[in-house]
């Protein structure tokens, strides 16, 4: 028996975040059950295979509503695909907590193109379900009259909530972004902390950390964030961290890693995804928009420039901790509202199904 084929357009690049959102999605519809074809959303083409039609397209999780110019892309956003031709799809689509992902400097212009609302419309109007990962790019869609509903990023799930702290010295998971670094830190036109100060202060707050017998473990999401290797010796007792080799990593060894955390900060919002949903407290860092968005979905504090201090720092990751008293208490804390997140999640898996069925 012919297995129904899925396709799905998706952002396939060297980011743990977007193999970890194709990890948990691939595990929650039924990874044996389905063919599977995955394309970049950023080639030139619709879908992919020997030249079959697939069963459904399937568009996201992952941050797509963002116009990288480089990419010249005739939706004005990263689907490589002009908005006369979404109407001539013959397979049913279903778009699935996809997000909006745009820095507040540089040379993105995301949303400002026509084609932006044009595509968007058109998709909304085609797909059988239309379904966002935050309030953030709800509220975006929404200004443009297109009628979403809310589904949590699939690395949510990427595996069950840990039930016991880990064992030994307490290990800080680090994970710092450090690709066009300045854009992630619009404050200092503010008159707020500039990127440098900004990370004094984190280094200060972390150093203070180890000198009470906790371990850095950092977290290198891409290769340009090699720099928090150095970040992490620099401040002393380092523990093993997630590095991107392919030779000896996995996404399961990646979800591993950060189980092992005691607490964990991150500039990079699958650094805040992926440990929240196995239940390690976790506190955002900077002025990114969606990761500000991440952390108020899921009920975290998020350090921005304007706020920044060793003592903010401090404060904040002990304040998580505070909310995870484990052990005597299983899961994330109530104050995230997970069982919620995990019902609006199984509801869109099980339209998945439905429309394969």
């Amino acid at each position: 028996m012919t297995k129904p084929t899925i396709c799905h357009l998706g952002a396939w690049g060297k980011n743990w975040g977007d193999r970890a959102i194709l990890y948990a999605l691939q595990s929650a519809v039924g990874c044996d059950e389905y063919e599977w074809w995955n394309v970049d959303i950023q080639r030139d083409w619709t879908y992919g295979g020997d030249g079959r039609t697939p069963d459904l397209i399937l568009i996201g999780g992952g941050g797509l509503l963002w116009d990288k110019p480089e990419l010249k892309s005739p939706s004005g956003w990263q689907w490589q695909i002009a908005p006369e031709h979404i109407e001539s799809l013959a397979p049913p689509i279903i778009v699935h907590a996809i997000g909006d992902t745009r820095f507040p400097h540089g040379d993105d212009q995301t949303g400002i193109k026509p084609e932006f609302k044009e595509s968007l419309t058109i998709l909304s109007e085609k797909a059988v379900h239309f379904s966002v990962r935050d309030e953030l790019t709800q509220r975006i869609l929404k200004d443009l009259d297109i009628s979403t509903s809310l589904c949590p990023d699939p690395a949510l799930f990427i595996g069950e909530p840990r039930t016991e702290l880990p064992s030994g010295p307490p290990v800080l998971g680090v994970c710092l972004a450090w690709d066009k670094a300045p854009w992630r830190w619009p404050g200092h036109y503010q008159g707020a902390a500039t990127f440098v100060e900004y990370m004094d202060a984190l280094a200060e707050a972390l150093r203070g950390f180890v000198k009470e017998g906790w371990q850095l473990r950092p977290f290198c999401h891409i290769p340009e964030d090699y720099p928090t290797v150095e970040f992490c010796e620099r401040l002393g007792n380092v523990s093993w961290g997630w590095y991107t080799n392919e030779a000896t990593s996995s996404v399961g060894g990646l979800a591993n890693q950060y189980a092992e955390c005691a607490a964990a900060v991150s500039m990079r919002k699958h650094g805040i995804i992926i440990p929240a949903g196995l239940g390690v407290p976790v506190v955002g860092l900077g002025d990114m928009a969606e990761v500000g968005s991440i952390c108020e979905q899921l009920g975290t504090v998020c350090v921005t420039s304007a706020t920044a201090s060793p003592e903010a720092f401090t404060q904040a990751i002990n304040r998580q901790m505070d909310l995870y008293p484990l052990p005597g208490r299983t899961g994330i804390p109530e104050s995230i509202v997970y069982r919620d997140l995990r019902a609006a999640h199984d509801r869109h898996i099980s339209r998945i199904r439905g429309v394969l069925a």
